[in-house]
């Protein structure tokens, strides 16, 4: 998985940015800037390949938006007729890059990024210029990104709104937080689709800080990627910086960074060593349980007459016991009784006299009974059966009683009633002795 990357930045003409250059330096052509009159040609550009170009627009847009030279003069001239007070430093369009999947392929993540752009800006009535670019011939492979040129303006069929949306910083702070969230579940929800399962639930909540997503991960169980993420964060070069470390010139933040990745590489290594040593407390502890049963196997196998949900029931309650609590008296285990009969004649006569007679073997009740003195404590469940037991019993006995009651009275002689059996009742214990 790519590591997670957004940024978001504007193209302003108060920092002397033309928006028409930059639709042509993204998807290496050649266009025309009718402000300035000047044609801006990046055919040339080939350090990075363009795997795809394209505009996507409402669908209320005129045709004329399909084309990248007039979509974005025409945003230059609605600055123009509708930001007069301020059209000399307006912000023509939002650019936006993206860190693309390298688990996806090409299609993949075009279909990935042309979900994201229709759930966010052009069902919101934006345009959107996209291009997705390759990794550069010497730099990391896995560098497939796109860039987003977003208009700052709706359109429809009139074209360019006369009404432009004003952030302020923490606004624009809450939307990037928020596209950055988006962004993640967008990709999360293409790479579970793809079958890239871990990295779709890894990629679910990348948008988070490192701190928070090593917690996270802590919490899902997923240790290997929570060691990963236990990392300090390096710093996004920029262009200039990136052209002078690619000519072999270092610069600030290239030195930060490679500091940082030193120290990180030796953090890696503690871990992967404490992981390992996890690795093999693991195994020996899976070799232990793993002769723990054969043994109890074998001693199933050498008393037949005892259940297997006996014995299973004496190891849970063995097992059960604390082990931090010295003082209490350990459960007592009931011994084996072979199931055998009565002692032959042949061993009584064997016996000294005055030995008392063998006990005859217990039933299997009383098995029972020895086994669950050392039965673990009851769980809720369990109680919750006991007393449901009880009080299926306690309502047979009430009808059985009930029965009983009827069945008496159906037998009492005619013409008497329950009055008459009263008081013979208290007839006959007025003559008993006192």
């Amino acid at each position: 998985m790519a590591l997670f990357h957004l940024r978001n930045r504007f193209i302003s003409r108060g920092q002397g940015q033309s928006v028409v250059a930059a639709a042509a330096y993204r998807a290496r052509e050649r266009l025309r800037d009718d402000t300035t009159g000047q044609t801006k040609d990046y055919t040339r550009k080939a350090e990075q390949p363009v795997l795809f170009s394209g505009i996507y627009t409402p669908k209320n847009a005129p045709a004329w938006a399909k084309d990248r030279g007039a979509l974005w003069n025409a945003a230059e001239r609605a600055e123009d007729e509708h930001n007069r007070k301020s059209r000399r430093v307006a912000i023509t369009a939002q650019d936006m890059d993206l860190a693309l999947m390298d688990d996806l392929t090409p299609e993949q993540n075009r279909r990935l990024l042309q979900d994201f752009i229709r759930e966010q800006f052009t069902r919101h009535g934006y345009a959107v210029d996209a291009n997705i670019h390759g990794p550069d011939r010497n730099g990391d492979q896995r560098n497939i990104h796109a860039h987003l040129l977003i208009t700052m303006r709706t359109l429809n069929v009139q074209g360019f709104s006369p009404v432009k949306r004003q952030m302020d910083r923490k606004e624009l702070s809450q939307w990037v937080n928020h596209w950055r969230e988006a962004w993640a579940k967008t990709a999360s929800r293409h790479l579970e689709r793809a079958g890239h399962h871990q990295t779709a639930e890894r990629m679910a909540y990348s948008h988070l800080t490192l701190e928070a997503q090593r917690k996270v991960a802590l919490e899902k169980g997923d240790h290997e990627h929570a060691a990963a993420l236990a990392r300090e964060a390096t710093q996004h070069l920029g262009p200039k910086a990136t052209q002078m470390e690619r000519e072999g010139k270092a610069s600030e933040r290239g030195d930060a960074n490679r500091a940082t990745e030193r120290r990180n590489h030796a953090h890696r290594e503690h871990l992967s060593e404490l992981h390992r040593e996890l690795s093999n407390v693991n195994g020996e502890l899976a070799t232990e349980q793993a002769r723990s049963a054969q043994a109890y196997r074998m001693e199933d196998a050498q008393n037949p007459t005892v259940g297997w949900w006996q014995a299973a029931r004496a190891r849970a309650a063995m097992h059960a016991q604390h082990p931090a609590n010295e003082n209490q008296p350990e459960a007592k285990q009931p011994e084996h009784v072979p199931h055998t009969p009565a002692a032959s004649a042949f061993e009584r006569a064997q016996q000294p006299e005055g030995t008392p007679p063998p006990e005859p073997p217990r039933r299997r009740t009383e098995q029972r009974e020895a086994f669950n003195e050392a039965a673990r404590p009851v769980s809720p469940a369990e109680a919750f059966e006991q007393q449901e037991t009880e009080s299926r019993l306690a309502r047979i006995l009430r009808e059985r009683a009930e029965r009983q009651r009827r069945e008496k009275e159906q037998e009492r002689q005619p013409g008497r009633s329950i009055a008459d059996d009263w008081l013979d009742s208290q007839f006959r214990k007025s003559d008993e002795p006192r």
